[in-house]
């Protein structure tokens, strides 16, 4: 005799055995007691759901909510998309790129568009005061802030400090360069 054991995902985690009152915390325990006690085979799985419920659940992990027009979505890539689509999004004016909110629209422009800082000594411009502030430093002061605690030789960014790091005093070479040979056969028309 095969029998099924589901089981709600939203009820009590108590399985009981019909035939004796024992008490299991899971649907597997009662299955093997059932077989071994009992002689009864249980087949043990999820419970069918109706409709309603499937989507009640699907409607439940939609956490992204469009401040428009209150459509929700479960990812955030999804509100996006919708916002774009739907909503034409925040355009910008130069270029006409799209963004789903307005301060990414503003830091946009303010980056891209509106490069305020320009560099007295050559022709660099720069979004931001500190990106000025340290090309300056790096560039034409040849200040080199990062300092090796190995060797002492000095770098102007800290990745390039940590690549030296690795490839020289952990003779680690991250930056292989793989060459594939390929013949090509010139075909006849």
């Amino acid at each position: 005799m095969i029998s099924n054991i589901t089981q709600s995902y939203y009820s009590a985690k108590e399985f009981t055995c019909t035939t004796c009152d024992l008490h299991f915390a899971k649907a597997k325990y009662l299955a093997k007691h059932n077989l071994k006690h009992h002689g009864i085979k249980y087949k043990v799985g999820r419970p069918k759901l109706d409709k309603e419920e499937i989507e009640s659940r699907k409607e439940s992990k939609k956490i992204h909510g469009c401040s428009t027009c209150d459509e929700k979505f479960r990812k955030k890539s999804d509100l996006h998309n919708h916002i774009l689509s739907e909503h034409d999004g925040y355009k910008c004016s130069v270029c006409h790129k799209l963004y789903n909110e307005q301060k990414k629209l503003k830091q946009h422009i303010d980056i891209t568009h509106q490069k305020r800082f320009a560099c007295h000594l050559c022709d660099g411009i720069f979004g931001y005061n500190q990106s000025l502030k340290n090309h300056i430093e790096t560039v034409h002061e040849g200040i080199k802030p990062h300092l090796c605690p190995l060797c002492g030789k000095g770098f102007s960014a800290q990745k390039a400090l940590k690549i030296h790091i690795l490839s020289v005093h952990e003779k680690q070479n991250h930056f292989h360069v793989h060459y594939v040979k390929v013949n090509f056969q010139q075909s006849k028309l």
